[in-house]
C-alpha cells in the first residue's frame, strides 16, 4: 500500500476553508464601498416663476442606489421650507420647483438627504432667488 501524503491531506481539507474565506473577504470589501450621492439643479440663480429642476443621483457599491430622499430648502442651517420626499428610482430622484416672490434675494440652501441602509447622506447646493 502506498504511502499517504499528509500534505494533500492538508490540502484537501484547508482548501474549501481557504476558499470561503476568500469570498468574505471579497464580499466585506465589496460591501464596504461607500454610496455617493450627487445633488445637481438647473442653476444656482432661479428666476422666480419659471421652473427649476433639482437632481439627486446615488450609486452604491453594486450601481443604481435605493433609499429614501428628502429636500429642505435652509437659510444658513435653519429649515424654512421641506420641497418633497420620495425615493430613488433607478438611482435618480427629481423635482421641478418655481420660487415664489417671497425668496428673492436670499441665499438659500437646497439639502438633499438620503437615507439608505441605516445611513444618512446630506448633499448641498447653494442658491439666490432672482426677479
Amino acid at each position: 500500500m502506498p504511502p499517504v501524503r499528509s500534505t494533500s491531506i492538508a490540502r484537501r481539507a484547508i482548501a474549501p476553508a481557504l476558499a470561503a474565506a476568500m469570498l468574505v473577504l471579497a464580499a466585506s470589501a465589496f460591501a464596504a464601498k461607500p454610496m455617493q450621492v450627487r445633488l445637481t439643479a438647473t442653476g444656482h440663480k432661479p428666476k422666480v416663476g419659471t421652473k427649476w429642476t433639482a437632481t439627486v443621483q446615488a450609486q452604491s457599491g453594486s450601481g443604481a442606489a435605493a433609499g429614501a430622499v428628502s429636500l429642505d430648502v435652509l437659510f444658513g442651517s435653519k429649515v424654512v421650507y421641506h420641497v418633497s420626499s420620495g425615493t430613488l428610482r433607478h438611482g435618480a430622484y427629481r423635482k421641478t420647483v418655481q420660487w415664489p416672490v417671497r425668496a428673492v434675494g436670499y441665499k438659500l440652501t437646497l439639502r438633499a438627504r438620503v437615507t439608505s441602509r441605516g445611513a444618512r447622506h446630506d448633499q448641498f447646493y447653494a442658491f439666490r432667488v432672482r426677479k
